[in-house]
């Protein structure tokens, strides 16, 4: 079973933005031969847990992942210091984002150099079910 972490901007991402994330989970968690390693809250119920319990959890979360999602649409320097974790252990790493989003230079820098990295663009919600069908299988 392959394991996978998706990685996102949360702590000041809008409602909606979480909500589609919830989304997102659903669709990588249909694919029977793959486990999603769960937040420690949902995306929409963000928990009230201090900062190094988020940073203890989900560095442990990255570096037993088999492969790394990280939706950039929205800003965040979390998802910037996970995609690095990932990195540095040599973990895949496929960089999601809709097309109209600003991802920094340093995000979108990672795939050229690593060439475990991979950027992806997507338009809406069916876009973003091929392509995560396209990783995942």
């Amino acid at each position: 079973m392959k394991k996978i972490y998706l990685g996102c901007a949360l702590h000041n991402a809008s409602k909606e933005y979480r909500a589609s994330i919830e989304l997102l989970q659903d669709l990588i968690e249909s694919f029977p031969e793959v486990e999603l390693l769960k937040f420690k809250s949902k995306p929409t119920e963000l928990g009230d847990f201090t900062s190094k319990e988020i940073y203890e959890y989900d560095r442990e979360m990255v570096g037993s992942a088999d492969m790394m999602i990280a939706e950039a649409s929205n800003p965040s320097l979390g998802l910037g210091m996970e995609t690095m974790i990932a990195i540095q252990r040599g973990i895949p790493v496929h960089v999601i984002h809709q097309e109209d989003a600003m991802v920094s230079k340093m995000m979108r820098g990672t795939a050229y150099v690593h060439d475990f990295v991979t950027l992806h663009t997507y338009k809406d919600s069916e876009d973003l079910k091929t392509m995560i069908t396209e990783i995942l299988e």
